[in-house]
């Protein structure tokens, strides 16, 4: 089994490194292991990840889009089944960032990811919150090629953020889900792509060759929402988005987002973010020309 070390990946001074992967239709990736701490985050794509703990005791479930997961030293993990996955590897010396997470260590989300004696679950990270991530980590990259004066500090202090941002989630009981939930994860490709788009349970119940009520239940396990909260949720993201870089009405955006009208988007939207499209598009411009 191929070992990944520290010596090979960490040469800019600090014990933090960050690459990106990806994996074409069922292309596999055996067995490695790491004498590090990785932090996996996808981005696109699908695959079945199979982790072998310290314990010999091993799990498969699938991963998609808004997946975070840990390898710790001394385990190991493969992939399989990928189809078109896109991911980043975050390789860091946990003690680098140890002393800052200890006010979090009691969160069942912390031992989900970090803790040695647990078989340990994912985090499942919805869309708006995957982008904060993904500029996260481009920065700490960025930093890292520059190394300009004071890097080591920002890419620490950009690696905490990632970390408390990840933890602050509830995990997803990983251990419990089968294999077969690679067709919800295909059926949530679909979704994450065309999220304006009308998604029926029936639909994609049959497109996982599934009946509906076996669906939902494998869905709601994989992301911890049903079918309708994920794709409500994927919808607010857009349209969040669209408030803050574009001068379209709120009208325009409910309807290019998938919303049936402007008061349901407004409803949907005052719900998850607690405050009104028009309220959070003015406060953002307020803060930006302070």
């Amino acid at each position: 089994m191929y070992q990944y070390t520290k010596d090979k990946l960490f040469r800019y001074g600090i014990p933090v490194a960050v690459t990106m992967a990806s994996g074409s239709r069922r292309e596999s990736i055996s067995y490695h292991g790491h004498d590090f701490t990785e932090l996996v985050f996808v981005v696109g794509g699908s695959t079945i990840n199979t982790m072998r703990f310290s314990s010999e005791r091993e799990v498969s479930y699938a991963l998609i889009p808004g997946d975070v997961f840990v390898i710790l030293p001394g385990e190991a993990h493969a992939y399989t089944e990928s189809r078109n996955v896109l991911y980043y590897n975050v390789m860091f010396d946990f003690n680098f960032v140890a002393s800052s997470l200890q006010a979090l260590n009691q969160l069942p989300s912390y031992q989900a990811l970090f803790d040695p004696n647990c078989i340990r679950n994912k985090i499942h990270l919805i869309l708006h919150e995957r982008k904060a991530l993904e500029r996260l980590l481009q920065l700490i990259v960025s930093e890292l090629f520059s190394q300009k004066q004071g890097y080591a500090e920002l890419v620490r202090a950009a690696l905490i953020e990632v970390l408390v941002m990840v933890l602050r989630h509830d995990s997803i009981s990983a251990a419990d889900l089968p294999r077969n939930y690679s067709g919800i994860a295909q059926c949530i490709a679909t979704m994450e792509t065309f999220p304006e788009k009308s998604h029926s349970v029936s639909e994609l119940a049959k497109e996982s060759c599934m009946s509906p009520s076996l669906f939902y239940a494998r869905f709601k396990e994989a992301t911890g929402m049903s079918p309708n909260e994920y794709l409500i949720a994927l919808r607010l993201a857009n349209a969040s988005e669209k408030l803050l870089e574009s001068n379209a009405s709120i009208s325009e955006i409910a309807f290019g987002c998938g919303f049936c009208d402007s008061n349901h988007f407004i409803k949907a939207f005052r719900k998850y973010h607690g405050l009104t499209p028009g309220k959070f598009r003015k406060q953002f411009l307020d803060r930006k020309f302070l």
